[in-house]
């Protein structure tokens, strides 16, 4: 009979067996040897997120002419193993106060604008420290459960995730091991590659679609972007389109709006980011000290979220930046309401676990 096998073992081998129920018709069942996984080799394996079910209050679907969209912008997911200590360097506090801000209007489309993870084992330069050795995991099943939460608080909404530059899996697997690029299950010839970052977040199993970009009405694309412009990075934007563009990838907010001698106008704008911006994220500028800690750096992010407010077709759209304050322990204040961190959701995210 198929079953689970024992815990902290792995499968090695698998066959079919028959059997004969009651009514003296054969059965097919998938069958396991197993073997233990001994303390040292478990921590080499790369697994996908355990699946994750999380209950949230009964909330009743959004209701208005026009359609409404939430977006999350550049999340950075992942921790810092700092002497034993592990530091988050997306914050904890932003990502809550959007979720509660987002479950409250309850939108119909939920972009996650990507860089969900960070990824800096897998990249091409140099790690600025040894902080991120065996946390990888720990990454993946946290921004699972992450997900999980805002797909069980928007049961109604669409969840689009942007792919974003820091999904290095692919050419991580190229570099290193090019024959395993896009190696899937035996017959799902349609699924994900089983070293691509969907598979490894299970965002099918939460009805969340992993795209490049989305044409949210025939006036606005988003996408994550891949411009960073300490003056105006919108500007740089409506002179490369001539369509208006939500964007991300530079963690700072920014709007600026372009119009033609047509009459025609397009506006291009980004909400900031929901990563730490003091320093932690490992970046070209990033650095550590001789006490093994980050350097602090301020580098005018911005963390927040907004809202785009539209209607199908070719029609105008309203765009609601909305910072979160990193002052006063962390707050935004949206439709009149304060928001501020609760703290077993803020644990969660602060942990993983």
């Amino acid at each position: 009979m198929e079953g689970k096998g024992p815990e902290n073992s792995r499968i090695v081998s698998s066959w079919n067996g028959l059997t004969k129920n009651k009514d003296n018709e054969c059965e097919i069942h998938l069958l396991h040897k197993y073997e233990p996984i001994s303390n040292d080799e478990e921590h080499n394996f790369l697994s996908q997120a355990a699946p994750t079910i999380i209950n949230s209050a009964e909330v009743a679907p959004r209701r208005s002419k026009t359609l409404l969209l939430a977006d999350i912008p550049d999340p950075h997911y992942e921790f810092r193993n700092i002497n034993g200590i592990l530091t988050p360097i997306h914050d904890p506090n932003v990502m809550d106060v959007s979720l509660q801000i987002i479950k409250k209007e309850q939108p119909n489309i939920i972009i996650v604008g990507g860089d969900d993870l960070d990824l800096p084992q897998l990249g091409k330069y140099e790690m600025d420290s040894l902080h991120f050795v065996d946390t990888l995991q720990l990454a993946i099943d946290g921004l699972h459960k992450y997900y999980a939460r805002l797909r069980a608080d928007n049961p109604n909404a669409e969840i689009k995730s942007l792919n974003g530059n820091h999904n290095r899996f692919g050419k991580y697997i190229l570099r290193h091991a090019p024959y395993l690029f896009g190696l899937k299950r035996a017959n799902m010839s349609e699924d994900w590659a089983t070293n691509a970052l969907p598979f490894f977040l299970r965002l099918d199993e939460l009805e969340i679609e992993h795209v490049e970009s989305y044409q949210i009405n025939d006036r606005l694309l988003t996408f994550h972007g891949d411009l960073a412009d300490r003056n105006s990075t919108a500007s740089k934007y409506l002179s490369r389109y001539d369509t208006s563009i939500m964007y991300h990838h530079d963690h700072r907010r920014g709007y600026e709006r372009r119009v033609f001698p047509s009459g025609k106008a397009i506006e291009a704008f980004g909400f900031g980011c929901q990563c730490d911006i003091s320093g932690s994220v490992p970046s070209y500028n990033s650095s550590i000290d001789s006490r093994g800690n980050p350097v602090p750096r301020y580098e005018n992010w911005n963390n927040g979220m907004g809202f785009v407010e539209f209607s199908k077709g070719d029609k105008p759209f309203k765009i609601e930046a909305i910072p979160i304050e990193r002052q006063d322990g962390y707050l935004a204040i949206h439709d009149h309401k304060v928001y501020k961190p609760r703290p077993d959701v803020v644990e969660m995210l602060r942990t993983g676990k």
